[in-house]
Parts: C-alpha cells; structure tokens; sequence
C-alpha cells in the first residue's frame, strides 16, 4: 500500500502530544509530560487550556519524566464530556481525568490497573475510544515480546464508577491480543484509537524501538489503518518518519495527527490527512 503523506499544519504550544480528539470544532490534546488539556483551532491557535491535576511538575527533563501523570489516552464520552487516561506504566501514572463543563475530576485508576498488570508483562495503556456499550482501551506492545492488545469495558460500569472516583476492574469484559506486525524490521505498537464519523474504529501505531514502556527508543515510523474487532482490516505506512500519537476526524475532508518527537524541547505538530486516505476500504 502507497505510503500516506501528511501536511504539517501548525506546530503546537506543547510537546509530548499523545491522545488526540475533536470535538465542538477544536482539536483537542493531552500529552505525556503536562499536567494540561489543550485545545486548538485546526490552524493550531490554542483556545483553551485547563488543568486536569494539581501541582507544578519539576523543569528538569530527568526529573519531570519520573513524576509525570503520562496521559497518552484521550477519548470522548456519549454526555460529551473528555476522558484523559494515564498510561499505567508506573504507579504515579494510574490516574485519568474526567472533564465535563470546563471542569476536571481526578480519577483514580488504581482498582483497574491492579488487576490488569497481572495479564501484561508490562502495562502501557496508550488509546480510548468508546465503541457501541463499551469503553476500549489500547495497550501499547513495547518490542518483540511484547503484545499489543484491546481491552473492552462495559460502559456502564465505567460511568457508575467514575461517580465514585475511580476506574473499577469489574467493567472488564474481555481483553483481545491485537497483532500489528512491524515496521522497517521493528515491531509496532499501538499509540492511539478513534472513530472515524461512519463509525469505523480506526488505529495509529509507531515502530519504535524498545522493549520498556519507560524508556524512549528510535522511531522508524508509523502506520494508521482500520479495525474491525481485533482484526486489522488494512494499514498504510506513514510517509514521513514521525512517531504518530493520536489521530481523529476532523470533518468529511480532513483527519487530524499529532506527534510526538519524545523530545521536551521539540513542539508537537498538527498534522493534516485527506478523508478519501482513510476511506473504508
């Protein structure tokens, strides 16, 4: 399949740009290392910004990435309110936040991060999405050994426990393994899942060398495609060599990337695809 080619659009206020959503005409961000949800115009203008956890994370890039809440999930919820998830790769990363009429309730994660540490040898979750009666998160394969996977919640349980402040382990309602194969000979794991506005669940997923969701490797690439359950139905390599983090649609001629350079000095981009690229196929 021809590679896709993206146009870079702007370049964003922040780095580290993760879980990507639309919504109400705004691009919506979180990224890894800040404690923030951003919103931008699709020029890239910022629109909005709102705290989702309290406290000043440390300036040194050493210093900042070992206390970092790692939000690299964004999804969007049926009421229309964001929910920002933290990777689950340390125990200061078991947090999301809920965000409903400009305000961020922290949730804790904990109960659900527990019980699914035990079934991965390394827990990375990097992608929501609500699908039908289910919340779908994404862990995120880090190397050869490694496995990419879904796991669905019932949404239900999700929201009754969200009234309590917390993500309970008793909405899992399956957990599917998810084979991506590789890229350039380096495996790829999943960073971002979304709905496109016919309703296919589509993916992106970056080959980045490494086996430990803490540490940082090369990048080779990225691909986004299309799912159909836990099947991939097709995939295409992205042109350029970029780590894509998170991917939405925009309107019914544009669908909207960010990426990330795991670099704090180096800005995020928004990045611009044509619908007819992710058309079914």
């Amino acid at each position: 399949m021809n590679p896709l080619s993206l146009e870079s659009v702007a370049t964003l206020e922040v780095s580290a740009a993760s879980g990507c959503v639309v919504k109400d005409g705004r691009v919506y961000v979180v990224a890894d290392d800040d404690p923030h949800l951003w919103g931008f115009s699709i020029e890239g203008a910022r629109v909005e910004r709102l705290r989702l956890l309290h406290g000043a994370l440390p300036t040194d890039a050493k210093a900042r990435k070992a206390v970092k809440p790692d939000f690299e999930a964004l999804a969007a919820l049926p009421d229309g309110s964001l929910f920002a998830l933290g990777s689950g790769s340390t125990a200061r990363r078991r947090r999301a936040a809920l965000v409903k009429n400009g305000h961020a309730t922290v949730i804790d994660c904990t109960p659900l991060f527990v019980v699914l540490e035990q079934q991965f040898d390394a827990l990375n979750l990097e992608a929501a999405v609500v699908v039908g009666d289910q919340l779908v998160l994404g862990q995120r394969g880090n190397g050869p050994n490694s496995q990419n996977a879904l796991i669905r919640l019932g949404l239900h349980e999700v929201l009754m426990g969200f009234s309590a402040g917390e993500l309970p382990s008793v909405a899992i309602e399956g957990i599917d393994p998810l084979e991506l194969g590789s890229l350039e000979g380096v495996p790829l794991s999943l960073t971002d899942l979304t709905l496109s506005l016919d309703g296919r669940v589509c993916f992106s997923a970056a080959a980045e060398d490494t086996d430990d969701p803490y540490v940082d490797g090369e990048c080779t690439g990225s691909v986004v495609g299309e799912l159909s359950g836990n099947r991939v139905i097709w995939q295409t390599p992205i042109e350029q060599v970029v780590k894509i983090e998170g991917l939405a649609q925009y309107d019914a001629n544009r669908w909207v990337m960010v990426a990330d350079a795991d670099d704090p000095s180096v800005l995020a981009k928004l990045l611009v695809a044509p619908a007819k690229a992710m058309a079914r196929r």
